[in-house]
């Protein structure tokens, strides 16, 4: 059993008939000066034993840039403790590993995770033991080598009136008896030719 699974189990060992804690996100930092950091809920990206990993959605906010905030992502390090009788992970120590916001430069992204590893210097975050467990299972799920197709399909464009004809495969030809003609045996339109002229009877 990897160490995924053995954390996912521990916490099923909380007994369901405590109530959910009710917790609420983002969760909002405010500086002194004004500045505002909403993070939103973590996403786990690793867990074991009471290490945890995970990236998370935040903006910031300055008295400076008026009613605008700047969108971005930060990734942590953090340790959890578990309260069984609420159903709550406390996230504590939280390290900002990556700061990565759009249309930021280095020394803006270095500022803001400065910025952001002050404000939450000596802050913890509580999460739902029940969120987290959801969140380690969607993951082991999406995590388990299947291969999704994400070719976009051919998409088909007519400027003048048309018709979709479907076929089963390659066209499957049939010669008609007592005619020149084959059919087109593999589609439920009437299709047929002759030689290399094909023709559509459309009713």
């Amino acid at each position: 059993m990897n160490i995924r699974k053995t954390v996912l189990a521990a916490l099923l060992l909380i007994p369901l008939s405590a109530p959910a804690q009710s917790i609420s996100w983002p969760q909002q930092l405010e500086a002194d000066d004004g500045s505002v950091v909403v993070i939103y809920q973590p996403q786990v990206e690793e867990f074991s034993g009471n290490n945890l990993e995970a990236r998370a959605a935040v903006s910031v906010k300055r008295p400076s840039s008026g009613e605008t905030p700047v969108f971005g992502a930060i990734w942590i390090k953090a340790n959890i403790a578990t309260d069984r009788d609420a159903r709550s992970a406390t996230i504590l120590n939280v390290e900002v590993g990556d700061v990565r916001f759009a249309d930021a430069s280095e020394q803006q992204e270095e500022a803001l995770a400065d910025f952001i590893e002050q404000q939450i210097e000596g802050a913890s975050f509580a999460i739902s033991v029940d969120e987290l467990i959801a969140d380690l299972d969607a993951d082991s799920v999406s995590s388990d080598g299947t291969t999704l197709n994400h070719q976009p399909p051919i998409i088909m464009l007519s400027t003048k009136p048309a018709m979709l004809i479907s076929i089963d495969g390659d066209p499957a030809f049939q010669e008609i008896e007592g005619s020149n003609y084959e059919r087109v045996v593999n589609s439920a339109f009437l299709i047929v030719r002759a030689g290399s002229n094909h023709y559509l009877y459309i009713g």
